[in-house]
């Protein structure tokens, strides 16, 4: 499957609205499908009052799945400017919104770095996770990746979040006509 957003209009895109928009475009069944998601930009946290902000997306249309398994891969990286007895606590927080119904949470994650009794710390680290789930619906949905700083302690310290990157990896679970599983 092809779908592509335009660059504005991922930009629009917000926990808030619902931007999956899929017209199936596999009239047969298929046993695996592999999505690429699109990053949406950059954002420098400098206090734990910033607005949270999404890093990447990924659609993925299982209407020609059946009782689909779908692995979420995401990526990101991280550069921390830390300075005396300074923290960083960032919240990763994967959603999910399918049929135009409002976004829900289906897991978190938490990036933390302090300055280990250093003066001054400036690190820029990968940061990742994997995530599975089983549907036993079929319908286009969107995951989303939000990050929220939790805590951003210290005079002078910031927290840049960038280059995020989502894929998606669904296979039908098993056909239940031949009850036998399918697996990768």
């Amino acid at each position: 499957m092809n779908y592509k957003h335009g660059y504005k209009e991922l930009k629009a895109c917000g926990v808030d609205t619902d931007c999956a928009v899929c017209k199936p475009k596999h009239k047969n069944e298929k046993e695996i499908l592999l999505e690429c998601g699109e990053g949406t930009g950059r954002r420098t946290f400098t206090s734990s009052d910033d607005v949270p902000f999404q890093l990447a997306r990924v659609t993925v249309d299982t209407t020609s799945l059946k009782r689909s398994e779908i692995l979420i891969k995401f990526s990101s990286l991280v550069k921390a400017e830390l300075v005396n007895n300074a923290v960083v606590r960032l919240k990763y927080e994967l959603f999910r919104s399918c049929g135009g119904r409002q976004p829900l949470s289906i897991g978190s994650w938490i990036y933390e770095k302090d300055t280990n009794g250093s003066v001054f710390n400036s690190v820029e680290e990968s940061f990742d996770f994997m995530f599975c789930e089983c549907q036993t619906f079929n319908d286009c949905c969107d995951y989303l990746v939000v990050v929220t700083p939790i805590e951003i302690i210290g005079d002078g310290v910031t927290a840049t979040v960038r280059n995020g990157r989502m894929a998606a990896l669904t296979q039908a679970l098993c056909d239940d006509s031949k009850k036998e599983n399918k697996k990768i």
